[in-house]
């Protein structure tokens, strides 16, 4: 029996997930190859086997830059010499529990994941964890950071995320990077890491505090969104304009494997400033009375006895709605008709409302393209939809869907019958 751990370890530069395996046979006794070095882990699994029957067997290649061998040492329960194993390998082999423990450094041998690699491989986990080979199962350890790595993902998906710039002290340069929006998750987010188990944390980088919960969950948040856009920039090929300038080369920054944006200390906190602006802009959109929401309609009844069904168009009407009460419908006709950058409907006002419709409607353009083919038009209130884009949407794309728009989505349900003429 083999047990899957691994954890998230911040590292100057990018950080790496390590992951190694604990057996249920003990090894040789304990062995200190100095005086000074704490002993090796005797339960532990070797390297080839970590890579071979942990990490590729879940159908993770890698690369030969983000797969490595290595070591790690960690501060575990210890009784009698010997770490105590983890819950998760046979009962018979836990300690009795009476007995006194204490944590003491234990070298450990495995395989260091770069962010991206260890993205893929968490992600690509059986949900539940019920799928494993009966040889391996999964620490806790390993769970928790498969479930951050889903909200990495959703993240991504939601494009929850912005260009941003730190400055890296005693050094001349700064560090252009993507960072994700995670105040809009810190509830869950403070969960998550409310539920880290201690073991994630177990990793020892010498004499320095044990980093935080949140502070190791974000970190890891932050290194995995950013990682993964610029490993799509680069596939996409996406390059800046070759123009010499302060946000060109930020730009640049963005896309390349390395962030590294060497700039004067004062541009860097112009950079700064403006960013931080932008981000609060966006926050204060966040605080309109209306957001932007969308009805499925299903096609006239005539129309699919006419065309047939899967060939009959189904209706995305574009609505205003109030967020205090949901109730509250506007068509976007009304928005188009307002002349002035300020409009009120009972008791609410909204500064620029036509503005704020097109912003929103640009977001969501990029998950359904009817949506950007009816951009075209001067004044977009709906768009149509064939019968697979409608599932698409209503199945698939309906929660990135309403958070790209910042507001919500519901069907009409049933085939329209066309009122009767008076």
């Amino acid at each position: 029996m083999i047990v899957a751990h691994g954890t998230w370890i911040p590292e100057p530069g990018r950080g790496v997930f390590f992951l190694w395996g604990e057996q249920s046979s003990a090894g040789e006794a304990p062995r200190r190859r100095e005086k000074t070095e704490p002993p090796n882990h005797p339960f532990t699994c070797q390297r080839k086997q970590v890579e071979r029957e942990i990490f590729r067997s879940f159908g993770e290649d890698g690369r030969g830059a983000e797969v490595s061998r290595s070591e790690a040492v960690f501060l575990l329960p210890t009784v009698d010499g010997r770490p105590v194993p983890s819950p998760e390998l046979v009962p018979q082999e836990m300690p009795d529990p009476g007995l006194r423990r204490r944590l003491t450094s234990w070298r450990v041998a495995g395989v260091a994941l770069s962010p991206l690699a260890s993205l893929g491989w968490l992600v690509g986990l059986p949900t539940g964890f019920d799928g494993s080979p009966a040889r391996v199962r999964f620490g806790s350890d390993v769970r928790f950071w498969a479930t951050a790595s889903r909200l990495a993902l959703e993240i991504l998906a939601r494009q929850r995320f912005l260009p941003a710039i730190e400055a890296k002290p005693r050094r001349r340069d700064a560090e252009a990077h993507w960072a994700p929006l995670l105040e809009q998750e810190h509830e869950r987010i403070e969960s998550l890491a409310a539920a880290m188990p201690p073991v994630c944390r177990a990793f020892s980088c010498g004499k320095v505090t044990p980093v935080e919960p949140e502070a190791l969950l974000r970190e890891f948040l932050t290194t995995a969104v950013d990682s993964f856009i610029r490993r799509t920039a680069s596939r996409l090929r996406l390059r800046p304009r070759v123009v010499d300038t302060v946000g060109a080369r930020f730009a640049t920054a963005l896309l390349e494997p390395v962030g590294s944006l060497a700039e004067p200390k004062d541009v860097i906190r112009s950079l700064t400033e403006e960013l931080a602006g932008w981000k609060q802009s966006l926050g204060e959109d966040a605080e309109s009375p209306f957001q932007i929401t969308f009805r499925l309609e299903p096609p006239e009844e005539e129309e699919t006895s006419s065309a047939g069904f899967e060939a009959a168009e189904w209706t995305l009407r574009y609505f205003l709605q109030a967020v205090d009460d949901p109730s509250l419908l506007i068509p976007l006709s009304q928005i188009w008709r307002h002349a002035g950058s300020t409009w009120r409907y009972l008791n609410r006002r909204m500064e620029q409302p036509q503005e704020y419709v097109l912003e929103g409607l640009g977001r969501a353009s990029s998950l359904l393209p009817s949506i950007e083919e009816s951009l075209k038009e001067p004044c977009p209130e709906y768009s149509r939809l064939t019968l697979k884009e409608a599932y698409d949407f209503f199945v698939r794309r309906r929660f990135c869907f309403a958070k790209a728009a910042s507001g919500s989505w519901f069907p009409a349900g049933g085939v329209r019958r066309r009122k009767a003429s008076a």
